[in-house]
């Protein structure tokens, strides 16, 4: 692949990634009371904790920008790409360890109840 064609492709893939994350970013804020307000039925450790990890995928997407755009100019390609899914890492993470909390909240209220039988 030529090196004119490989910053033609990164321009137009970090682009998007940075007009997306653009549009994303003020909606994304916008819905973290919503989760709050949800998480707290559990607990409040367990509803500090499950905002502080949906907290950072709106706090990932200008560091993912910054990283975009920085790495775009050192022509560093394949970190630029890396960097673009950053919001994504964080979205899986926090999807993992909010079903995490939730199985460990279950288990723990109902234990009290193996006890009984």
């Amino acid at each position: 692949m030529s090196a004119k064609l490989k910053k033609g492709l990164a321009a137009l893939i970090g682009g998007v990634f940075v007009i997306t994350y653009i549009f994303l970013f003020l909606p994304a804020l916008a819905y973290i009371p919503l989760t709050g307000a949800l998480a707290f039925e559990m607990g409040a450790w367990y509803g500090i904790a499950c905002i502080l990890v949906v907290l950072t995928i709106p706090l990932s997407i200008p560091f993912a920008i910054f990283f975009i755009f920085s790495n775009y100019a050192n022509k560093n390609y394949l970190k630029m790409l890396i960097f673009a899914l950053l919001p994504g890492y964080f979205c899986i993470v926090s999807f993992v360890f909010i079903s995490l909390m939730i199985r460990l909240h279950c288990f723990f209220a109902d234990f009290p109840h193996f006890f009984r039988n």
